[in-house]
């Protein structure tokens, strides 16, 4: 996968000796591990059977699709969205991950596509409440809530949005929640159906 047995299992939540058990044989890691190592590319059908899964076709998250979304939907200005996207920059160099790998078309790079994608969300939800606490009183519980609910749900589906497509669905539905203070999971589901449509 091209990164260090370090930088794999930090991305996996586990330090380095776990990992080598792991690896060894020694252990077997849990649900939270596989989980983790399945976010970041790696093909967990066949590490547990020996049976690959078939490739999954990645579409990539462009951060001028998500800005200009975002910019439109929430008033985020042109700073803002170069101070997101230099943090993000900043967090995959800590990985040791250039940006321009993930333009690699050989399928070497799935493990950095997922971390790119986690940290993409995590700058992501952090640039959206940062615009919504501009519109007066935010609640980001319930903000942080309805990111969680809807990446949640494109995770259990297996599901593709593009960002300007998620960003649009999480504003509309922080406003639909907005008034009751709660998230409804069926209204979350009902969203990124219509949003992958």
């Amino acid at each position: 996968m091209g990164m260090t047995q370090e930088k794999f299992s930090s991305a996996c939540g586990v330090r380095r000796r776990a990992q080598s058990t792991y690896e060894t044989g020694d252990r077997s890691p849990d649900s939270l591990y596989l989980a983790a190592a399945s976010r970041i590319g790696v093909d967990v059908g066949y590490v547990l059977t020996g049976q690959r899964q078939g490739a999954k076709r990645r579409v990539p998250m462009d951060l001028d699709d998500f800005g200009r979304a975002a910019a439109a939907v929430l008033g985020i200005s042109e700073q803002q969205l170069l101070i997101a996207t230099e943090t993000l920059t900043s967090k995959m160099d800590g990985y040791g991950i250039a940006l321009d790998l993930l333009n690699d078309s050989d399928g070497s790079n799935g493990a950095y596509w997922g971390i790119f994608e986690l940290e993409l969300r995590a700058v992501v939800k952090a640039l959206i409440q940062e615009a919504i606490s501009g519109l007066g009183d935010p609640d980001s519980e319930l903000l942080g809530k309805v990111l969680e609910s809807v990446d949640g749900v494109i995770a259990e589906r297996g599901t593709q949005l593009s960002s300007n497509k998620k960003a649009a669905a999480v504003v509309m539905l922080y406003r639909a929640f907005k008034a009751s203070g709660r998230v409804d999971p069926a209204t979350v589901e009902e969203a990124v159906t219509l949003a992958s449509a």
